[in-house]
């Protein structure tokens, strides 16, 4: 089950959308994506681009987050956050996505609106989306079920 997340320090988070050299250079896996379906990549950090294994920002810019999905993520999952995402709300979630090479990895996604002039009496204009490798970054120790363990079992 999804529940709301604890929105990250964004010192860009009123631009339009957060495109300065604070979030490119944030350690943090970032992806700014359009508020409306289908949910357009319009900004991807350094990290974003290491972690999903991308060789540039014009390889994601224009595209959807299909770009990481494949047979292992949970649609059902992704569908919640797109719930939450559709009530202007902030939540989180352990998902199954590729690296554009197409290896899996255990992503725990927290995601957040960005309001411009930082209103959230006004809809949101973006959407901000921080990734992180739970398994690659030692952040987990062991995990149960089937699709971890799937993705636990890869080759190194």
């Amino acid at each position: 089950a999804l529940r709301p997340a604890r929105p990250p320090a964004v010192p860009s988070a009123g631009l339009d959308p957060p495109d300065d050299a604070t979030f490119d250079a944030h350690p943090e896996a970032r992806v700014v994506t359009t508020a409306a379906r289908p949910h357009v990549i319009s900004n991807v950090n350094a990290a974003w681009l290491e972690l999903c294994a991308a060789g540039s920002k014009h390889e994601c810019v224009g595209r959807t987050l299909k770009l990481i999905q494949g047979d292992l993520t949970d649609k059902h999952r992704v569908e919640d956050l797109l719930d939450h995402v559709a009530h202007h709300r902030a939540a989180d979630a352990l998902l199954v996505n590729y690296r554009l090479t197409g290896e899996p990895f255990l992503n725990y996604l927290r995601v957040f609106p960005i309001y411009r002039d930082r209103n959230p009496e006004a809809p949101p204009t973006h959407y901000l989306g921080i990734l992180k490798d739970i398994i690659n970054d030692g952040a987990v120790a062991t995990l149960g079920g089937a699709t971890t363990a799937a993705v636990a079992a890869r080759p190194a």
